[in-house]
């Protein structure tokens, strides 16, 4: 046998493996074609921590993925949920919307301390307060032309320019029976309890007259309803009485002791409490008005005013002597105070039934006490039964 040189044989072989490599190359290429890198040799060169078009576009799926989530998330979710989801790169860029308070009743989701969300509630305020605004009402009774404007915005009872008196436009309507013999109810110290006033609209005709006193809470808007109603009102000028400090009658009282320029600063303060009234009458006063010194200017004012005067019987002033020839005036005869057992009430009104009875004019003055009404309103129908006509006060002046 012919044997092979080892040389020969080592080139054979390296032939062989070369061989191989090659064609096992040829099949890796042909079978598992070389991935082309797609970085950006630009972008690389801007930094390590920049991102891929692929990462970008993945980072704005999420972002618009987390507004969608809180959009939908208002009333059960709040955006810390979708922050949760998101990657640590991602949550830095949405801290803001993470703080962000999502009510139910928000239309506009903004942050706690925005500026813009407190201008939004002030506006919204501003706009609620201007609708709740209404006109002030004018009412039906309410005469102009015998109104003046004086300091501080009061306004006072006057005569107009063409002679017509307060007393003229706002006296009671009703036309008095004079076949019959008068009877008048003054119903006073009204505008402190809501419950006697409605005892008495809902117990008496609009041929009563009713007194409220000035300074009270209640005065003007019970002498605005009794007006609107139809009744005839008459204004309570708070004067001092004999026991005085001890019983108060309340601000702006007329006192002795003041000079004359203070007492009209507080009686024309009283007057413009409200209107509508035909006139005043005093309550309490039973010191100041038998004063001349104190009491005669006040009488003068109130017959320049075109003011109607009523004096109940209990006050015992010197007005009789006093007043003028045209001032417009009435004094009662009965009187019912507040607190009397109904006795004592019924016992009054037997002695005006007995005086009606004999034909003679009757005025009665009611405190304000739901007892006293109660009792007049028994007392009423079995006197009308008879000839006897309610009649407003306006309508026995004397």
């Amino acid at each position: 046998m012919r044997l092979i040189s080892l040389p020969r044989v080592s080139k054979l072989w390296t032939a062989v493996i070369i061989a191989a490599l090659l064609l096992v190359g040829v099949i890796t290429i042909v079978m598992f074609p070389p991935i082309q890198n797609t970085t950006s040799t630009s972008v690389a060169l801007l930094g390590e921590e920049s991102e891929t078009p692929q990462a970008e576009s993945e980072e704005q799926q999420l972002k618009e993925a987390a507004q969608k989530e809180a959009k939908k998330a208002v009333g059960t979710e709040t955006p810390k949920n979708v922050s949760k989801a998101l990657s640590n790169e991602n949550m830095t860029a949405q801290s803001d919307l993470a703080e962000e308070v999502v009510t139910s009743s928000d239309s506009l989701v903004l942050p706690k301390d925005s500026s813009e969300n407190t201008d939004v509630v002030q506006v919204d305020k501003e706009v609620l307060e201007q609708e709740v605004e209404e006109p002030p009402k004018i009412f039906s009774y309410a005469h102009p032309e015998c109104l003046e404007e004086k300091g501080e915005g009061l306004l006072l009872p006057v005569v107009s320019p063409e002679g017509l008196r307060p007393f003229d436009v706002y006296h009671s309507d009703a036309l008095p029976d004079m076949a019959k013999t008068p009877l008048t109810l003054v119903f006073s110290e009204l505008g402190t309890n809501p419950k006697v006033f409605e005892l008495l609209k809902a117990s008496f005709p609009k041929s009563v007259t009713c007194a409220f006193i000035a300074n009270r809470d209640l005065s003007q808007q019970f002498n605005n309803e009794a007006r609107e109603l139809g009744y005839e009102t008459l204004l309570m000028l708070p004067m001092e009485p004999m026991t005085y400090p001890k019983s108060d009658p309340g601000p702006s009282t007329l006192l002795t002791n003041l000079p004359k320029a203070e007492n009209l600063k507080r009686f024309e303060k009283s007057l413009s409490q409200f209107t509508g009234y035909i006139g005043v009458t005093p309550y309490m006063g039973s010191r100041f008005a038998r004063v001349k010194r104190d009491f005669a200017p006040l009488l003068k004012e109130v017959e320049r005013r075109g003011l109607f005067y009523f004096e109940p019987r209990l006050i015992r002033s010197i007005a009789l002597q006093l007043k003028s020839e045209k001032m417009l005036w009435a004094k009662g005869q009965y009187d019912i105070e507040r607190g009397l057992s109904r006795t004592k009430i019924r016992a009054i009104l037997n002695r005006a039934k007995e005086a009606l009875a004999k034909k003679k004019p009757v005025i009665i003055t009611v405190q304000g006490d739901i007892v006293s009404f109660e009792e007049v309103k028994r007392w009423l129908p079995s006197i009308l039964k008879k000839d006897v006509a309610l009649m407003p006060l306006s309508s026995v002046t004397q």
